[in-house]
C-alpha cells in the first residue's frame, strides 16, 4: 500500500488535480451509481481516476471516464 501512496501523490503532485482511487472487485454499473451519489453536487475543473479492479463490464468502464 505504501508504493500505491507515493505513486498516487507523485501523480497528484504532478497533474495538481485531486484525484479518485476506486479499488472495486467489478465494474458494474452499480458502483456507477453509488459514486454519482457521493460526488453529486461537488465542483471539480478536473478529476482524475485511478481504477484498480480484475474485470467487469467494459460499457461501466466507458461510463466512469465520460462522468
Amino acid at each position: 500500500m505504501d508504493d500505491i501512496s507515493s505513486i498516487v501523490k507523485a501523480i497528484q503532485n504532478n497533474r495538481k488535480n485531486p484525484i479518485l482511487i476506486l479499488n472495486l472487485q467489478r465494474v458494474r454499473k452499480v458502483e456507477l451509481l453509488k459514486m454519482h451519489k457521493i460526488l453529486h453536487g461537488k465542483k471539480y475543473e478536473c478529476l482524475d481516476v485511478i481504477l484498480q479492479t480484475p474485470g467487469g463490464d467494459i460499457d461501466a468502464a466507458f461510463l466512469y471516464v465520460q462522468f
